[in-house]
């Protein structure tokens, strides 16, 4: 019960250093996490500023879908706050459905021997990233996308590599650079 309650003070104050309303920072991303992962949920929370969308799958509606939540989620981010990056957090076992293995396309995933329910978690992650970049191409908006796979049984992050057209091992150094890239500044860090 002591970490929710340190949570909620730290919240007030934080509250006390972030930027006020109107002060002109701009959110930096948004992030797109499945609701059962509580890895990547803290990492977006450590992450300010950022807007983040959250549901099971961490999915993104697909292209023409014209009402709900996560469409208004996105198109606040895209087109209101004018994100410049987009971080799509999947994980190993998440259990949205959608997500079929027959998908799997090797070329697309990392050299490194996963699961049937693995792989499916990877491609549905790279659905939600074909999705994102239909609807900025719709919005004419041109975002960054960062696809980061979480492996809860190896305690590894995965990368996507578009270039490479593969997952590859996030390290440390990764890590500070994608932070540095967001613009951002740890949670609780004076604005």
């Amino acid at each position: 019960m002591q970490e929710p309650l340190s949570a909620l003070r730290s919240y007030r104050l934080r509250s006390a250093v972030r930027r006020p309303e109107g002060s002109g920072a701009p959110r930096s991303a948004l992030f797109v996490i499945c609701s059962e992962h509580v890895a990547a949920t803290a990492f977006a929370a450590a992450v300010d500023p950022a807007l983040v969308l959250q549901n099971f799958g961490g999915t993104v509606p697909p292209p023409g879908a014209v009402s709900g939540g996560d469409v208004s989620t996105l198109a606040y981010a895209l087109q209101q706050e004018r994100v410049r990056h987009v971080v799509l957090c999947g994980h190993a076992a998440c259990r949205a459905p959608g997500f079929a293995p027959a998908a799997a396309t090797p070329e697309r995933l990392s050299d490194r021997l996963f699961t049937p329910q693995q792989r499916a978690s990877q491609v549905g992650l790279l659905l939600q990233m074909d999705r994102v970049q239909a609807h900025a191409r719709a919005w004419d908006r041109h975002v960054e996308l960062h696809t980061l796979w979480f492996d809860e049984d190896e305690g590894d992050v995965y990368a996507y590599r578009p270039a490479e057209r593969r997952f590859t091992l996030f390290g440390d150094l990764d890590a500070e650079r994608l932070v540095e890239e967001l613009g951002a500044a740890p949670a609780g860090a004076a604005s």
